[in-house]
């Protein structure tokens, strides 16, 4: 089991830390976040919890990093992890900068450490294929559907007076 620690507990590295949980080849050992009450709600799964990203990387347990850190703060964790010999995993972007990016991946091959990076796949071949056969007609009339496939507009207050959103209808 591959031990890792969560460091940014806002919308996103919450449903991170959620979705590990039940995974079996990976644990969230640690989260990392200057919020209290981010650090109280992983607390309260089992999850031990603490202000600086030092504590995680001190952990001998830790092996990995999933950084889920705003934009502006991406490059400096990921030298500290491959510093401290640890697997990182990085919300996209990668860096803000093409020179910061290429210093990540630099550090990382010389520390011996996995940078993986995820990202949405809009930009692999496949789609804008898509999107060219498309707009050629060479798929005929298409019908879409889809799919949002995150919660964090649940907590999204209607207007006053706003109607609610049609019910779906069970068996279409």
């Amino acid at each position: 089991m591959l031990e890792v620690a969560v460091v940014g507990l806002g919308w996103w590295g919450r449903i991170i830390a959620r979705t590990l949980a039940d995974r079996p080849k990976l644990r969230v050992r640690r989260a990392v976040d200057p919020d209290p009450e981010a650090r109280h709600w992983a607390e309260e799964r089992g999850i031990a919890a603490s202000a600086e990203l030092a504590d995680a990387l001190a952990d001998p347990v830790v092996r990995g990093v999933v950084l889920a850190t705003p934009h502006t703060l991406h490059t400096p964790p990921i030298a500290a992890c491959a510093g401290a010999g640890k697997h990182v995993v990085r919300e996209k972007p990668l860096a803000l900068r093409l020179s910061d990016a290429e210093a990540s991946v630099r550090l990382c091959n010389a520390a011996g450490v996995v940078l993986a990076v995820g990202h949405e796949r809009r930009f692999e071949p496949p789609t804008p294929e898509l999107k060219r056969l498309a707009a050629s007609g060479a798929l005929g009339t298409l019908q879409i559907q889809a799919a949002f496939c995150q919660d964090k507009f649940l907590s999204v207050r209607r207007p006053i007076g706003a109607s609610a959103p049609p019910k779906r209808r069970r068996g279409r």
